[in-house]
Formats: C-alpha cells, structure tokens, sequence
C-alpha cells in the first residue's frame, strides 16, 4: 500500500510541475512578445519657425509597415502630396513605397509625412509676414486628413491598424 500511495504522490507530483513548466512557457511567451511589440502613433511639432508631422514608433520593437494611405475626400496617397494642394514645396516628406517598410523604436526614427521650415520658405520668396499665414494654412488644409497604417511587428504578428485623422 505505502509503495501504491508513492506511486500516486510521484505521479500528481510530475503532473503539477508539468504545469508549472507550461505556464512558465507561456508567461516566458508573453513577456518575449511584448518586448518585440511596436505601437505606432503620430507626432506634431509647431513652433514660430517650423511644422512637422511624422509617424512614430512609440513601442519596444520595429514596425514593419505593410500599408499605409493618407486621404482626405476623394483623394488618396502613399505621402501627403497627392491628398492636399500646398501653396509651397516641403523641406521633407516621405512616400511609403512598399511593400514594406521598417520603423524602429524611438523618436530618432521617423516616417515624416511633412516637414517645412521657414528658411524653406525664405528660398521660395516668402517674406517674414507671409510665412506665419502660410503655416497656418498648410495647418488648415492638413487637419482632417486620414492615416490609416496595417503594421506587424518583426515576427509577422499582425498589430492593430492605426486610424488616426491628423490635426495641428
């Protein structure tokens, strides 16, 4: 009898570490997961002399850009030109190219969907006072228009799509 009960205790006992050692996995999982997840999010900066709207990757890991579209109506593109009609050329945009494109973590690492400074504007015959109407319009004409962004993260996991309707 006493050798049957040890038996028994041997056998609950290898069953319960089998599910300690399960759920160690699975936790060991989780945590590998989100130190890989990426979370993308927009970014505005305005001050007297410049504006700047970009694409960040606020997460721990690198985004891999499957899609990205920004649209404002009936227009729709892969960078903000085709979308809105600006009264001047941009220091800085980019074009998603596809079919996919990496973003790693940090603010250093950005998609800018328009940079422009008022040296730019300098070149482009603008004078002092009609540089801060100028970005004030560009302001106007970028709110309301549509970011839509399907992202994974660097093992192929599928993130949540960023919707997001940009404004200064």
């Amino acid at each position: 009898m006493a050798a049957l009960s040890a038996v028994i205790i041997a056998i609950l006992s290898q069953q319960r570490a089998n599910r300690q050692f399960h759920q160690n996995i699975e936790l060991q999982n989780r945590i590998a997961a989100a130190n890989i997840r990426p979370l993308l999010t927009t970014h505005y900066e305005s001050g007297s002399d410049w504006i700047e709207a970009a694409l960040v990757n606020a997460g721990l890991g690198t985004a891999v850009i499957t899609q990205l579209t920004l649209s404002k109506g009936d227009r729709k593109g892969c960078s903000i030109l085709p979308v809105v009609d600006l009264p001047v050329e941009l220091d800085c945009y980019d074009t998603f190219e596809g079919p996919e494109e990496y973003l790693q973590s940090g603010q250093d690492d950005k998609m800018v969907i328009l940079s422009l400074s008022t040296d730019a504007l300098k070149k482009q015959g603008f004078r002092e006072a009609q540089i801060r109407k100028t970005f004030h319009l560009i302001e106007e004409q970028i709110g309301g228009v549509i970011l839509d962004v399907d992202y994974e993260d660097v093992l192929g996991n599928k993130q949540p799509s960023l919707h997001h309707v940009m404004k200064f």
